[in-house]
């Protein structure tokens, strides 16, 4: 009987202690249940936007330290509260969205500790807009132990933005729970 009460008094904590990591995201973010699988393509053109849509390409960039045995770091992205897509360190993905305001958010993705950053842009018809999703993860000292976090997102010009796509690859995303 002891054994039986300690046991469900051990199961209480764990699934007590699983809500302590629940992210609380904001409005322009997705739902946290939904991450991505990332595959890349090298060398691939960037089509022009749909007609009546305005095209928008998130490239990511990381800036890391050496770290033997690490993941890639993948970020999602949503607009206006649902998730369209993900990065896989170097790599764009684009999405098109229809003329307006929009609210964007970048987020760090299976990271415990909440990194996100949104922005709010307009978009005219037939135009592309570039972003940067630029992602630090640095240590300090010999214990490795990771110091520096963020994510942020950057608007980029037309020529940066383009110009930063040769040394990216194309990110294809498909959603897993």
């Amino acid at each position: 009987m002891r054994t039986g009460i300690a046991c469900l008094a051990l199961c209480a904590s764990v699934a007590a202690a699983g809500s302590v990591w629940a992210k609380d995201l904001p409005d322009a973010c997705g739902d946290d249940s939904v991450h991505f699988h990332v595959t890349t393509q090298r060398n691939q053109p960037l089509p022009d936007p749909l007609p009546g849509q305005a095209r928008v390409v998130f490239i990511e960039s990381v800036d890391r330290d050496f770290c033997l045995g690490c993941n890639p770091i993948t970020t999602r992205i949503a607009i206006d509260g649902t998730w369209v897509g993900a990065n896989n360190d170097h790599s764009y993905f684009v999405s098109d969205v229809a003329p307006g305001t929009h609210h964007i958010c970048a987020d760090w993705q299976r990271l415990v500790d909440l990194k996100v950053y949104v922005d709010t842009f307009t978009a005219e018809a037939g135009k592309t807009y570039f972003y940067l999703v630029r992602v630090t993860d640095r240590s300090e000292g010999r214990d490795e132990k990771r110091t520096d976090q963020k994510i942020r997102l950057y608007q980029l010009g037309d020529s940066q933005g383009r110009f930063l796509l040769k040394d990216a690859d194309l990110a294809t995303s498909t959603v897993y729970r």
